[in-house]
């Protein structure tokens, strides 16, 4: 079925009727207007963004830019665009829901292109990571802005289906001196120089489960040859560079209006 109008012939309920009663018929049926009561078809139904049902829906194809109220049986396909809505229960082969994807969530200009879509949505729901989510619930003030995804930590996939946390963004990178491996986010004392009296085996004391990163750490140097850095003394981190110093910012003066 075409994306956008109803196939084959079709009859026409346009903007200014309603109809209250049971609809049956074989042709495709385009809603502009507003229909109460049962809808049984045997072609396909196209509700346009002025159209509203309230009542069951059975036909081939169904697809959605206003709003169905009730039960949804397509044969075929079901279509929700990006300005409809179904408030009721759905059965079909294949349902597809209308969405806009972005580059990105996380620069202005990028969320800046939902302009035009946003009169016509009550709520967003956001699969960014929480950075996302907040840039557009800064735009766009008057939507509720909801996470699809629940952002845990900066991490990378160990396995399929395992994920672990590698970064903290603390803001003054260590990764140079130790290999490559990060003992801010991997040790859970963020220790800066060498093991705590609980490493056991190349193990963390929390759980035989958990690496001692200092352990991985000298792996590392010392497959790279560099055992020496090991011994190199590193100075108390200033942790302001981090949250401990509240929100940050980065500005480029080269770049900032």
């Amino acid at each position: 079925m075409d994306k956008g109008k109803a196939t084959g012939t079709t009859s026409l309920l346009s903007k200014e009727v309603k109809i209250e009663g049971d609809i049956q018929g074989n042709e495709d049926l385009q809603v502009d207007g507003q229909i109460k009561g049962s809808v049984k078809i045997d072609g396909d139904i196209f509700v346009g963004p002025t159209g509203t049902i309230e009542a069951d829906v059975e036909a081939e194809n169904v697809v959605v830019q206003g709003q169905i109220t009730g039960n949804v049986l397509a044969r075929k396909q079901l279509q929700i665009q990006s300005s409809g809505k179904l408030l009721g229960d759905c059965i079909a082969q294949t349902i597809d829901i209308k969405e806009l994807t972005l580059e990105r969530q996380c620069d202005p200009e990028y969320v800046e292109e939902l302009s035009t879509h946003m009169d016509q949505v009550d709520a967003v729901l956001s699969m960014a990571c929480g950075c996302g989510v907040q840039e557009i619930a800064r735009r766009y003030k008057d939507k509720p802005v909801l996470p699809a995804v629940n952002t845990k930590f900066m991490g990378a996939s160990e396995r399929q289906g395992v994920w672990a946390e590698r970064c903290q963004g603390c803001g003054d990178c260590l990764l140079g001196l130790t290999g490559g491996i990060c003992p801010i986010a991997r040790c859970s004392k963020r220790l800066l120089n060498g093991p705590c009296g609980g490493s056991t085996n190349g193990k963390c004391e929390i759980s035989p489960e958990v690496d001692c990163v200092w352990q991985l750490i000298w792996d590392r140097l010392k497959a790279l040859g560099m055992e020496d850095r090991y011994e190199d003394i590193m100075p108390a981190k200033n942790w302001q560079t981090g949250r401990g110093g509240g929100p940050r910012k980065i500005i480029r003066e080269d770049l900032a209006e």
